[in-house]
């Protein structure tokens, strides 16, 4: 079920995923993906948003986790695109990687669902003129 959640300069924003520390929409006019979080609000075309995912999906918890050093308690990652920095804590990244692995699946959820239902229209329309 979409929701939508904002309205943005006469465009509507569609909340794709949501967690207690941020959100991420796709607005109907633009296509663009808004991210919302540590404070920060930051628009991505579609290729941008994948590559953004795919840095962050390279960043591995367990070895933050896991060095006592205090340069591994903090990630800085600079979006050229963007101009922006963020510097994340592991629990920003933690709660950041859920933001980002929600929103993919419910990409993945509305393109499955989309498919089902141009199957099943062109099922039927096939059938009636047979």
């Amino acid at each position: 079920m979409l929701k939508i959640v904002k309205m943005h300069k006469q465009a509507t924003w569609i909340e794709l995923y949501r967690n207690k520390k941020g959100a991420i929409y796709q607005c109907e006019k633009s296509c663009k993906f808004i991210v919302e979080f540590a404070g920060t609000t930051t628009f991505f075309t579609f290729q941008q948003f994948k590559d953004f995912n795919r840095v962050i999906a390279q960043i591995n918890l367990n070895v933050m986790l896991e060095r006592i050093e205090r340069a591994f308690d903090l990630e800085i990652i600079y979006l050229p695109q963007n101009d922006q920095i963020y510097q994340l804590e592991i629990c920003e990244i933690y709660y950041l990687k859920d933001l980002l692995a929600g929103a993919k699946f419910f990409l993945e959820l509305n393109t499955l669902l989309h498919e089902l239902a141009i199957s099943a229209f062109e099922t039927e329309s096939n059938a009636t003129v047979v």
